[in-house]
């Protein structure tokens, strides 16, 4: 496997892996860190509604703003879990 067929199998698997980051982070963390890990909900809430509505209208692109966006926040989840266990 190639640099890109990694990378793109990478955003694949980020998709789930950040809804179960961001449950997860939701009901462990309190406070000003659970808020912090709630921000990328702003952008990925109207993301999936609109992949679900493309789905159902029968788009055969439907994934692909959710493959573009969703790994910036998983990234995101990871870094405040890294900068949450340094603290």
């Amino acid at each position: 496997m190639d640099g890109w067929g990694l990378l793109i199998m990478l955003m694949g698997w980020s998709v789930p892996g950040y809804f179960a980051l961001q449950l997860i982070l939701w009901r462990r963390w309190d406070g000003g860190w659970r808020r912090l890990a709630l921000v990328p909900l702003w952008g990925t809430v109207p993301v999936t509604a609109y992949t679900l509505f493309a789905l159902a209208a029968g788009s055969n692109l439907w994934p692909l703003i959710m493959l573009f966006t969703l790994p910036l926040a998983f990234v995101y989840l990871l870094a405040l879990v890294i900068l949450k266990r340094l603290r």
